[in-house]
């Protein structure tokens, strides 16, 4: 079945790679950056404008290598510096957007096949949940790696 990639081009095309594990990556001019998902067979977001602006220290890539590490780096080298308007937004603005960072990223470096990255964005979406509270995302977790506990 094929997949166009006509709504991707919106913004042009800056660059287009086949990844070693022959996953199919897009990275546009507009910072953002989408891979072809075999088993959905349809192209997601791996790389987001909107998530990299709002990225704080505690979980960017850079403590980690790999693909997912090097799409992020070639998004952020195209991205342009706006007024970002911190002060309309809401006290869980910042924490929505590292949510769904982290979860793109884990997502992405699966897609990707890449293990050190899946690792590393894991680990950091843990503490990230930890930090935050976040009781249910926890439980969610632990169900998704450990599967359901039974009493």
């Amino acid at each position: 079945m094929s997949s166009s990639i006509a709504h991707l081009v919106e913004p042009d095309i800056r660059d287009i790679d086949i990844r070693p594990n022959g996953t199919p990556v897009v990275i546009t001019t507009d910072s953002s950056a989408y891979a072809y998902d075999a088993r959905l067979q349809s192209w997601v977001p791996i790389c987001a404008k909107i998530h990299l602006q709002h990225d704080t220290g505690s979980s960017s890539s850079r403590g980690v290598s790999g693909p997912l590490a090097d799409i992020e780096r070639q998004c952020r080298s195209s991205m342009t510096n706006t007024a970002n308007g911190k002060a309309a937004e809401p006290e869980w603005w910042d924490e929505t957007h590292q949510m769904g960072l982290l979860d793109m990223r884990i997502r992405a470096s699966d897609l990707l096949g890449s293990k050190d990255e899946y690792k590393y964005w894991l680990l950091q979406y843990a503490s990230f949940v930890g930090e935050q509270e976040f009781t249910g995302r926890a439980e969610e977790l632990l169900k998704e790696l450990v599967g359901p506990l039974y009493r």
